[in-house]
C-alpha cells in the first residue's frame, strides 16, 4: 500500500479535523472481487506489490460513495514470473454533517479511509490464498 509522506496541505488541520468529526460510516461492502493463481510459478520467496487507489462521489441526499480499489501481486523471485493475483473493490457509503471536499479526500484516502477498509482486504486476501491451498498470505497492520 502506498503510505509515502502524508501531507496536509490545501486545508487546515483544524479543518480537517471537523470534517472528520462530522464523517459516519453508514455502510462497507465489497462490490468486486477477481483472483488467479499461477501454481508453476508459485515461490516461497515471493516479491509482493500491494496497491491501492480511492476516488469518491456525493449524491444529492448527503451520502458520500468512496470506491476502495486493492490489487496485490506476488512473483516469483527467481523467474519474476507473477503467480499470484487478487484485486478487490469495496463501496463505502458515508454521512457527513460537514462539506466533504476533494482537499478533505486527499488527506483521508491516505490517512483514514484504510483504517477503515484494510481489515477487510487483510480478512480477504487471508481467506482466498488459504482456500487457493498455498499458505494463508498475513498481509501487515497499518500502523498510523
Amino acid at each position: 500500500m502506498n503510505d509515502k509522506n502524508i501531507e496536509k496541505k490545501n486545508i487546515a488541520p483544524e479543518l480537517y479535523r471537523k470534517i472528520l468529526n462530522g464523517l459516519e460510516l453508514k455502510n462497507l461492502y465489497l462490490t468486486l472481487c477477481n483472483s488467479n493463481i499461477d501454481r508453476i510459478n508459485i515461490s516461497p520467496e515471493a516479491t509482493i506489490k500491494i496497491d491501492d487507489e480511492a476516488m469518491f462521489t456525493k449524491s444529492e441526499n448527503k451520502e458520500i460513495e468512496v470506491i476502495h480499489k486493492y490489487s496485490i501481486e506476488a512473483k516469483n523471485q527467481t523467474s519474476k514470473k507473477k503467480f499470484l493475483n487478487i484485486k478487490c473493490e469495496y463501496r463505502l457509503i458515508f454521512t457527513s454533517s460537514e462539506d466533504f471536499t476533494e482537499e478533505f479526500f486527499e488527506i483521508f484516502k491516505k490517512a483514514n479511509l484504510p483504517i477503515n477498509s484494510w481489515p477487510f482486504f487483510r480478512e480477504l486476501v487471508y481467506n482466498m490464498t488459504s482456500r487457493m491451498y498455498i499458505p494463508p498470505l498475513a498481509l501487515p497492520l497499518i500502523k498510523r
